[in-house]
């Protein structure tokens, strides 16, 4: 692969704000199914609650309605508080201790997939390999599989012309790029 023609080379050191944006953005692109799950989840504990409250309580239905739906909200909020930190502390975690932390790493791109070379070790991927990959306004996330991915930030690239080029090799060889 060393001795490949490449179409576009750059390169950039990520930091823990870009990593956390970019898990912003890959569960944003798989929030349709949580949706479905968490809306499931909230109409079965609420009749759930609902019930309970029915049988032991004397509440009228508005009363039992609110009481239900406070519950579940509120238990719903705390829920997703409790999930935000906790992934905030495992990124922050795995960011301390990443062996490639404070390295900057040196990106080739040609039309058979992305090489990173970071310190004296060399990675590649296949244009076949990434399932999609998105573009938002700061960085370009590659989507390997369901749990990984790969964040390339915007400010990698020197001009203009080379995110252009980026764009362009991406929309041709990933079969799902969505800007």
């Amino acid at each position: 692969m060393n001795e490949e023609k490449f179409d576009l080379r750059f390169m950039g050191k990520l930091d823990l704000q870009q990593i956390e944006r970019a898990t912003q953005y890959q569960r944003r692109t798989r929030l349709g199914g949580r949706l479905i799950s968490l809306s499931l989840f909230f109409i079965i504990m609420y009749f759930l609650i609902y019930n309970a409250l029915d049988n032991v309580s004397n509440y009228s239905q508005l009363n039992l309605f609110l009481l239900s739906a406070g519950t579940v909200l509120v238990g719903g909020g705390i829920g997703v508080l409790a999930g935000k930190m906790a992934i905030r502390n495992r990124l922050k975690a795995t960011f301390q201790s990443t062996l490639r932390k404070g390295y900057v790493g040196e990106y080739a791109v040609n039309h058979i997939g992305i090489q990173i070379k970071v310190k004296d070790e060399y990675e590649f991927f296949e244009w076949k390999s990434f399932m999609s990959a998105h573009e938002f306004e700061d960085m370009f996330l590659l989507v390997v599989n369901k749990y990984s991915y790969m964040p390339i930030p915007k400010s990698f690239f020197r001009t203009k012309e080379e995110i252009d080029t980026f764009k362009k090799i991406l929309s041709h060889h990933v079969r799902n790029f969505r800007t």
